[in-house]
């Protein structure tokens, strides 16, 4: 019987496990350092199924701010999703549950991440967070592409071990699956600005301290990686619009660190200095500015 090395190395066990690394590898190499922690997951999840989602995500550009109760920018995410479940030859279904795919699939689950051992948000902070779950070949494989700093530690891109996930509590599932359809799809440019009322009220939020800041500075934070996003959707020669759309990026990078800064200090007794609401308030009018040149 011939046990060669070579035929031991081409056992169907070892090129499984070879695929299987290889699937990983795929994940792994997924980096969405610039979106939050569902979008990112969904951008990775059509990544693995063969769909790019980077171009037509940033043609959305989105300041709109609504009081769910308090104050909060979510709606730019939401905009991304909307484009995501729109690309013809990608399908998104939501599921109030906890729903595991089936084989060629993917699924974004969402939760708390405060339940979920590999975030930084485990056992501190109640928070929604979210992670993707493939299907290879009846096996599933779980990923978190998810990427920032923290008060508790560094989230960055991690395979999770299926006893980490596994009894994780899921509120909803977001499943992907893939169609044959157009290699690429580059939406038409659309720019969502709440009207001036509902501006100067976000405004006055803020200024009066009625807006958390605790919630400021995730909303910051993310507008902040949004708008590192949209300059995928710029021409080089929209020499205009690109000047305004750094101005606005460096506008509410700044602001995230001026309220994050001041939610610091007030987390350890002391008050916050008032330069934060000016600093947000610059950023509101860049992105104002931008919209005016956003739409093709």
């Amino acid at each position: 019987m011939n046990t060669s090395n070579e035929d031991v190395g081409s056992s169907p066990g070892n090129i499984r496990r070879e695929y299987r690394e290889h699937q990983i590898g795929r994940l792994a190499a997924a980096h969405r350092p610039n979106y939050d922690c569902v979008i990112g997951n969904i951008v990775t999840a059509a990544g693995w199924l063969g769909v790019s989602l980077n171009t037509p995500l940033a043609s959305i550009l989105s300041l709109e701010p609504k009081p769910t109760p308090v104050w909060n920018l979510e709606a730019s995410s939401l905009r991304q999703l909307e484009v995501a479940c729109a690309i013809p030859c990608l399908d998104i279904e939501e599921w109030n549950a906890k729903v595991l795919p089936p084989p060629g699939r993917a699924a974004v689950l969402i939760g708390d991440g405060n339940e979920m051992p590999w975030s930084p948000y485990f056992g501190n902070e109640s928070l929604e967070h979210s992670f993707l779950v493939v299907n290879y070949e009846g096996e599933h494989l779980a990923f978190d592409s998810y990427q920032a700093d923290t008060d508790w530690g560094v989230a960055r891109p991690i395979v999770i071990e299926h006893g980490d996930w596994a009894g994780v509590p899921v509120a909803r599932t977001l499943e992907l699956s893939c169609f044959s359809g157009p290699e690429t799809y580059i939406p038409a440019r659309r720019a969502y600005v709440s009207d001036d009322s509902l501006l100067k009220a976000y405004k006055q939020a803020v200024v009066t301290e009625t807006q958390p800041l605790s919630q400021l500075a995730i909303d910051t934070w993310l507008i902040s990686r949004a708008r590192q996003v949209n300059m995928n959707a710029v021409n080089l020669s929209e020499n205009g619009l690109r000047i305004e759309l750094a101005r606005s990026q460096e506008a509410w990078a700044s602001a995230a660190e001026s309220v994050y800064m001041a939610l610091r200090r007030v987390r350890r007794g002391r008050p916050a200095s008032d330069s934060y609401k000016e600093i947000v308030m610059t950023a509101v009018a860049c992105d104002v500015a931008v919209a005016e040149l956003w739409e093709e």
